[in-house]
């Protein structure tokens, strides 16, 4: 999942494809790639058949697209549904657009099975074909080789642990002057490290380690790759008010300074 991000780093990009997929080597094991070798299996769809289901496709209209009954709702509906499992840290879910890609998915679910009205001109577009394209996803994005349903059910629980935690961080970074200095100083940053506490917070390197892994512990950092570290939305919501509460005490000190003055 991460590689996604590798190959392609601006998340607008990311964003634009309708899905992805890892292909690893030991995704289909050799014992099976074997008996599939010694099976044989009478081909009912040839590849004129594939071509000319193709280039049907590619003829259609927009206005030969029909999505039959209630299916928009249920796109709409399904949506929301799987938003909620997938997190938007790689851009390919996204509340504001996903029912665009499930729609085409979904038309392209019907195209393939050749559902049609009686005259094979329309594509009709029906909740099965909406259901099959929401299981391809899920197979997908489960596959170890990818990890991004494991890794949204990972961080959907950290999610919940840190507004439980919310209390503690406050507490922590109140008390403890040199972690709430580097977060302060990296909070617009996507990433840091652990040196960071020590360079821009004065923290011995065991003191840093502490912080950093007590901070992991209540779901407000997430460890990356390479030894990063990121933020939750949580601690940045933390930092905000922290930084809001500190420019409010600066302004009024500065105030009283200046009455002083006069």
């Amino acid at each position: 999942m991460e590689e996604v991000q590798e190959i392609i780093p601006t998340p607008e990009d990311i964003a634009r494809f309708d899905f992805a997929m890892a292909a690893a080597s030991d995704d289909v094991s050799m014992p099976l790639i074997d008996q599939e070798r010694k099976r044989h299996t009478p081909h009912l769809h040839t590849s004129d058949d594939c071509k000319n289901l193709i280039t049907w496709v590619w003829s259609r209209k927009p206005e030969d697209v029909v999505f039959t009954g209630d299916t928009e709702e249920y796109i709409y509906e399904k949506t929301r549904d799987f938003t909620r499992r997938y997190v938007e840290d790689l851009p390919l879910v996204q509340n504001q657009s996903f029912h665009l890609k499930l729609a085409r998915l979904s038309v392209a679910v019907a195209a393939r099975l050749f559902s049609t009205d009686e005259a094979g001109e329309k594509v009709l577009v029906g909740p099965e074909h909406v259901d099959t394209a929401l299981r391809f996803l899920d197979v997908i994005y489960g596959m170890r080789s990818f990890g991004y349903k494991r890794y949204s059910e990972r961080r959907i629980l950290d999610s919940l642990r840190a507004r439980r935690n919310k209390q503690k961080a406050i507490d922590l970074l109140w008390n403890e002057d040199g972690v709430r200095t580097t977060l302060i100083r990296v909070m617009n940053h996507k990433k840091f490290k652990n040196r960071d506490f020590e360079e821009r917070g004065g923290m011995l390197r065991d003191e840093a380690q502490d912080a950093a892994d007590h901070l992991i512990d209540l779901g407000m950092l997430q460890p990356m790759s390479r030894g990063d570290l990121k933020m939750t939305p949580v601690l940045l919501d933390i930092l905000r008010d922290i930084r809001r509460d500190i420019d409010e005490d600066l302004d009024r000190e500065a105030a009283e300074e200046a009455k002083l003055d006069e």
